[in-house]
């Protein structure tokens, strides 16, 4: 008997377009697994190593400006004009304005994160990837500067004075590298005040 309207597909057809269909797809796949591949845990590194970051950068904020700042607060700051002091506030200057530090960097005795006690103590780099410390001297791995919770992980600090309309302050950069994630850099300014 014929069927002079046949719907449908025969089976010879059906495995023929699976087979072609699965060539098509295994191609497909081959060619953007090395794109998807290992990117997965992307997200999870870079979620670490932003609050790497900002944990380093708001403990290295918290301290005092200079070596020389008074870290308990005084009538003058380091460094502070003093002839436009007197101009501003016709105070007759008894006290004397300390200067600040002329070099940045740890101070004497001034090893350890928990010794230091101003923002440019930190320059330095921690972590084994000397390749990623920007030309910054290793000061030690990166369980001597935030504990044992960032592993891989290599920072790189640097501290360069600046001044910001007429008011002294100094520019802290920070680079957080994980091989999974790359380099993500943190920037703020901590102001003589």
């Amino acid at each position: 008997m014929s069927y002079p309207y046949s719907k449908g597909f025969t089976l010879i057809e059906t495995i023929i377009g699976m087979v072609v269909f699965s060539i098509a797809m295994i191609l497909i796949s081959t060619a953007l697994l090395p794109f998807i591949g290992g990117k997965s845990t992307n997200p999870y590194f870079e979620a670490r190593a932003a609050a790497l970051g900002q944990s380093l950068m708001s403990s290295m904020l918290a301290r005092q400006y200079d070596q020389n700042s008074d870290p308990n607060g005084s009538r003058w700051r380091c460094g502070e004009n003093a002839e436009a002091v007197k101009k501003k506030f016709g105070y007759s200057l008894k006290d004397t304005i300390p200067t600040c530090s002329a070099t940045l960097g740890p101070d004497a005795g001034e090893t350890i994160p928990a010794q230091f006690n101003d923002v440019d103590d930190f320059i330095g780099c921690w972590g084994e990837d000397a390749a990623q410390c920007d030309g910054l001297p290793i000061k030690g791995t990166i369980e001597t500067l935030v504990g044992t919770d960032y592993p891989g992980f290599t920072v790189s600090i640097n501290v360069a004075s600046s001044q910001l309309d007429s008011v002294l302050a100094k520019r802290i950069t920070l680079s957080v590298f994980h091989p999974q994630s790359g380099k993500w850099v943190f920037a703020a300014y901590k102001g003589n005040f």
